[in-house]
């Protein structure tokens, strides 16, 4: 039988971090666009679903060139008030040279960038500005996790007016969110600069019938640079917390506050309407619900879907029914909401879509929002919504052949958060149960506090925009949670059962099995992992935990590099 360990002691992170002061940059890698033939540019240039006319231009040109340059990489598109905006551009790959330190806190990106049309402040949507990223070694702009990148968010208010020039701008690299470290890689790295828009429409388009309302975002001196004896970051600060049993979502993605991370049902036959037996139940209990005001959670049901689940099913998809608990201390606010025929909208109404309603909002008096919520509905077009102070508030909608027409099966349905603000980005809620009852296809009843394993038959975890390991099952098999905080992707978890033993352990020593996750940054500042039983140090120092138990006693630490085994 396992032995739990009973005592679990913190070690200073290690590694040979010396601090130093701001020398000198050298130019890694750049690119002042004159070299470049005029034309089309850039190994990626893409718009999702816009109407024909809509799609933007990147090329070279030598429109507004900046100092001494003669060309610069222009981005053209056409602004009319209401149209989804979700484009954007990746250069060539760059080669880079005596890129000598492989960490992100050596390297500064530099460029210039100016405005003509209309200018960046007057676009407005989910996230009004760009996304800067840099991409290692062929990395993808669509989904960069899993390669080599780095991104952090320009907001609107950064950009200069339209027609006044050109703004210097220079981002430390450590300030912006590595996806997957090292982004940089000695004297053979490629290096592609990026920038992304995702709007929800234009709403202060030009006035100016000769541009036709032509926005033209203009980047030149281009440059990737390195501090030649840059002061390392502080060492990551490490902390080891008991793993109660339940589901874990993360608010993984700091890309953009609308990002969602969650799951989906794999039976497509979840809807209410039409239902043989009422009252149809769809109810989530939460162990916690410790986080900043303006954190939601998200149960979006989408109507005529059966394609599988993905991170932007909710968005791309004409049809959706959203009930969504924001966290509003000491109320929590519940809404009901929904979108019909309308493809590439968020389900927010007052936005200016005809297709997007509020049909009922309440509050919960629960302090904390623990317990269960239950949205149930007695009919096809009568329900109540309950939070965990036990007062059902009804709602009516339009009727049977509308609720008929947009959301009976197929139906999907995907539970998830958003962050809300920044301060929301790496937080998480702890669910122990969610059932779903009287449904047509799977009754989906999961008591997550009793799972050993995440059940992929009822759930399917690509909802997540950032990756699975925002989804995360905590066991009586996993009894700790690890975290530390950034910059420390490339340091290593190790353990030991005493201080005179001289050597750390890497998690697979003890019983040949892996972390339960890796080691995965969740937000902007934390890096979290969860241990199982067998990554712990065994009682007899060796790798037969199965026969021997876990040891009465272990140490942790992070490590950069980590030991060799």
């Amino acid at each position: 039988m396992r032995k739990t360990i009973k005592t679990i002691l913190l070690i200073a992170a290690m590694g040979g971090l010396t601090t130093a002061t701001y020398a000198q940059t050298i130019v890694v890698a750049g690119d002042n666009f004159d070299a470049d033939p005029l034309g089309g540019y850039g190994q990626v240039a893409y718009d999702f679903g816009p109407p024909a006319g809509f799609s933007p231009q990147i090329s070279i040109s030598t429109d507004n060139p900046e100092g001494t340059n003669t060309q610069n990489c222009a981005i053209t598109f056409n602004c009319v008030a209401g149209e989804t905006l979700n484009f954007g551009l990746e250069t060539a790959q760059l080669t880079c040279t005596n890129n000598t330190n492989i960490n992100l806190y050596a390297y500064i990106l530099e460029f210039d960038l100016a405005v003509q049309g209309v200018s960046i402040p007057a676009i407005g949507g989910y996230q009004p500005g760009a996304t800067i990223g840099l991409f290692a070694n062929g990395a993808d702009i669509y989904y960069p996790p899993g390669g080599g990148t780095a991104e952090t968010n320009l907001p609107a208010s950064q950009f200069p007016a339209a027609g006044t020039g050109y703004k210097h701008y220079s981002i430390p690299v450590s300030q912006m969110i590595a996806w997957a470290e090292p982004l940089l890689v000695p004297t053979n790295a490629t290096i592609a600069f990026a920038m992304g828009f995702y709007m929800g429409g234009i709403t202060n388009n030009s006035t100016d019938t000769s541009t036709n309302g032509v926005e033209e975002i203009d980047i030149a001196n281009l440059q990737l640079l390195l501090i030649t004896n840059a002061a390392p970051p502080p060492r990551p600060v490490m902390t080891v917390l008991h793993a109660k049993p339940g589901l874990r979502v993360f608010a993984q993605s700091a890309g953009a506050l609308t990002d969602q991370e969650g799951f989906g049902t794999v039976d497509v036959n979840q809807s209410w309407v039409g239902a043989t037996t009422y009252p149809v139940t769809y109810s989530v209990t939460f162990q916690d619900f410790k986080v900043v005001n303006g954190s939601q959670f998200y149960t979006q049901m989408v109507g005529a879907y059966s394609a599988g689940v993905n991170p932007y099913i909710a968005y791309a998809q004409p049809n959706c029914f959203t009930w969504t608990i924001t966290a509003e201390e000491p109320d929590f606010i519940w809404s009901i909401d929904w979108k019909t025929n309308s493809i590439n909208t968020g389900v927010v109404p007052n936005t200016g879509n005809p297709n997007v309603f509020n049909v009922a909002t309440g509050t919960n008096t629960t302090a904390g929002g623990v317990g269960t919520w239950t949205l149930a509905f007695d009919s096809d077009t009568n329900g109540t919504v309950t939070g965990p102070d036990g007062i059902p508030a009804h709602f009516t909608l339009p009727s049977e052949a509308w609720a008929n027409g947009y959301f009976a099966d197929p139906l999907t349905i995907c539970f998830g958060e958003t962050p809300g603000s920044a301060a929301g980005e790496g937080q998480f809620f702890d669910i122990s149960k969610i059932a779903i009852m009287n449904v047509a296809g799977t009754n989906e009843v999961d008591d997550f506090t009793t799972d050993t394993n995440f059940d992929t038959t009822l759930w399917n975890p690509a909802f997540s925009v950032t990756s699975t390991n925002a989804v995360v099952l905590a066991s009586i098999n996993t009894p700790y949670w690890v975290n530390w905080t950034t910059p420390a992707l490339n340091y290593g978890l190790e353990t030991k059962a005493n201080l005179t033993d001289p050597t750390w352990y890497q998690p697979t020593y003890w019983n040949g099995t892996p972390l339960l996750i890796p080691p995965t940054q969740m937000g902007p500042g934390m890096i979290w992992t969860l241990v199982p039983n067998t990554c712990l140090p065994t009682a007899d120092g060796g790798t037969n935990e199965g026969v021997a138990g876990n040891a009465k006693t272990g140490f942790f630490t992070v490590k950069n590099p980590p030991t060799a085994q």
